[in-house]
């Protein structure tokens, strides 16, 4: 079968312009300086000088930190004091900042340095997330259903957030109970 040429040039065009618009965006940020998923427990500790906090529904192998200091360890010195951290056998898979922003400027920025988000989630608990995603990141904005102001981006590693997932259908199957 003999694809027309006009079919062709077409198909090359849409595949280029999809290119360049791929290579436009950035890919997904995995932290803030100096913090970033995917880094050790004990160099985390060493930069924040934080211990992991008792955690009743971690699963095996999970530890999370709580750091309501945070001035003079991120270098970017907008970010509000707090953050959160979780770590799977040893290694960071979720980092959550403090971020004030209002969407109405923030999403425009986001959309441009990382294409459309992926999805946009609605929780019952008064609280919505824009979501972006690539092959190992996902961002997530943070903000009030009335759409207004963000306060938390989170930052989290697509393949630590399986394993953790799948550590958690072990305990299950091993009878051991979380809250």
């Amino acid at each position: 079968m003999m694809l027309s040429a006009k079919f062709v040039a077409i198909t090359v065009i849409l595949l280029a312009t999809c290119g360049v618009a791929l290579a436009e965006t950035e890919s997904l940020p995995r932290g803030t300086a100096p913090i970033f998923l995917g880094m050790g427990k004990v160099d985390f500790e060493k930069i924040t000088g934080a211990k992991s906090e008792a955690c009743l529904e971690c699963v095996t192998h999970e530890d999370r930190y709580v750091l309501l200091k945070t001035k003079g360890i991120f270098e970017d010195t907008s970010i509000p004091e707090g953050a959160d951290a979780s770590f799977f056998s040893g290694r960071l898979y979720r980092l959550g900042i403090g971020f004030e922003e209002r969407l109405e400027k923030a999403l425009p920025q986001f959309r441009v340095k990382y294409g459309p988000e992926k999805r946009h989630i609605d929780w019952n608990n008064g609280i919505s997330a824009y979501i972006w995603e690539d092959g190992q990141t996902v961002l997530e904005i943070h903000h009030g259903t009335n759409k207004s102001q963000a306060f938390a981006l989170f930052f989290e590693d697509k393949l630590l957030r399986r394993q953790l997932q799948d550590q958690y259908e072990k305990d299950k199957k091993a009878g051991i109970k979380r809250d």
